[in-house]
């Protein structure tokens, strides 16, 4: 929901992104009592190999999301509500000004409006080592989806719609656990959706060079955009999706996950960058 789901499933998938932060503490004074001002937290993220500081209003994760999808569903919102790693990987730089600022925000800015407007609900949240998650009710060409949205260290590390959600047997464990299978529900709900470049986001690189081999012009990414999302397409069958049985392989979770009707297993760890999907295989 690259890998997802970290910010940065999947994703955008990495999967989702992990962000540090660091709080900011307030000064004592001996001076009559004033009226407060509202708190600042410091944010440190990794972004292009480089470290970006920037402080802004504490907001719990919760305040943070109903802000943006009430600005999302007024087609308002701000490319700067998402966490630098995302902005990457949706919107590449290409100009050496976009480079620069590590992202193009036309990209970012189109991205955005890929989203329907309308409201959108929260129905649940939850805390994980890849934020805080919340899942809910998305407004899709007059009728409801779901959507999965991920707020880490007050930025938006991820977010997508479906027009169903994955059915997704019971599974219970640890956090890690838990982290691990929305990133594999970030991969399978944009595949079935048909969201294929966030789709993308939730599969590792070495998945992704291992199902689409580049091209000799596309050495450079690591794999072929083309063939992959050709391959993606190949895998959804007939646009129906189960997530089964989860169990821990060392430090990774392997899923079995029924695509149409063929059952695959998915393997989901984490990278210094992240959750993504591993392996992906058929049985």
């Amino acid at each position: 929901m690259h890998h997802l789901l970290r910010s940065s499933y999947l994703a955008v998938v990495s999967g989702a992104v992990l962000l540090s932060m660091i709080g900011c503490t307030d000064k004592k004074s001996s001076q009559q009592p004033q009226a407060a001002a509202p708190r600042k937290e410091k944010t440190t993220v990794v972004a292009n190999g480089g470290v970006e500081e920037s402080s802004s209003p504490t907001l719990k994760p919760r305040q943070i999301a109903e802000e943006f999808l009430k600005s999302l569903g007024e087609g308002q919102a701000s490319v700067d509500a998402l966490a630098p790693s995302l902005r990457t990987r949706i919107a590449p730089p290409f100009h050496v000004s976009e480079k620069a600022v590590g992202f193009s925000e036309q990209k970012a800015k189109a991205w955005l409006s890929t989203f329907p407007q309308g409201k959108y609900t929260i129905d649940s949240e939850k805390t994980l080592p890849i934020g805080s998650v919340f899942r809910g009710t998305a407004p899709v060409a007059g009728k409801s989806a779901k959507f999965t949205l991920i707020v880490d260290a007050g930025k938006i590390a991820w977010l997508h719609t479906a027009p169903l959600p994955v059915e997704m047997s019971r599974l219970e464990g640890s956090a890690e656990l838990a982290a691990a299978s929305e990133i594999c529900r970030a991969f399978v709900e944009t595949l079935i959706g048909s969201d294929l470049k966030l789709c993308q986001l939730t599969l590792s690189p070495a998945l992704k060079a291992d199902l689409a081999p580049p091209f000799a012009s596309e050495k450079d990414l690591g794999f072929s955009p083309s063939k992959l999302e050709n391959k993606l397409k190949s895998l959804r069958g007939d646009g129906t999706a189960t997530i089964r049985e989860a169990k821990a392989e060392g430090s990774a979770v392997a899923f079995r996950v029924s695509l149409g009707s063929t059952t695959y297993r998915v393997v989901v760890a984490k990278e210094a960058t992240g959750y993504s999907v591993q392996t992906l295989e058929p049985q």
